[in-house]
């Protein structure tokens, strides 16, 4: 969750102090895309909004990943009854995509140059090829 604090570079520097000198890192950062700045206007204007207005940008975010399921030739009812990401109901993960501010991304290559100064070296890499999650597994080398 080091992307939702505010300052991500500074939540970095933070835990990096942490990793002992064969320590391991396991990062998850959302992938820098060509919507996460729309993205993040959208998690800033909901967590703007009043309580009792939220009701229809919830609406409006279910009604955008029906589409999306459609556009890939699911059903929603289907997916949810299956849902079994990060260990919430699919309710809460769709709010949690809502909600989710403060909101920062970069790219595995900013990772990869950014923790490599402090001696982090990438031993397994998963990349996302659209706005969600990327994760990267550092090791510490040397110093």
């Amino acid at each position: 969750v080091l992307h939702h604090s505010g300052d991500m570079y500074k939540a970095f520097d933070n835990i990096i102090s942490l990793i002992g000198d064969d320590g391991k890192l396991f990062l998850a950062i959302y992938n820098k895309y060509i919507s996460s700045r729309t993205w993040w206007y959208i998690k800033y204007l909901y967590n703007k909004t009043p309580n009792f207005l939220k009701f229809f940008w919830v609406t409006l975010h279910y009604l955008y990943v029906t589409l999306m399921y459609l556009i890939q030739g699911k059903w929603i009812l289907s997916e949810i009854k299956k849902y079994t990401g990060r260990w919430m109901s699919f309710h809460t993960d769709v709010l949690d995509w809502l909600w989710g501010y403060p909101y920062e991304y970069m790219t595995i290559q900013e990772a990869l140059d950014y923790f490599g100064t402090y001696w982090l070296s990438a031993r397994k890499i998963q990349e996302a090829h659209w706005p969600a999650c990327w994760q990267i597994l550092f090791e510490k080398t040397s110093n």
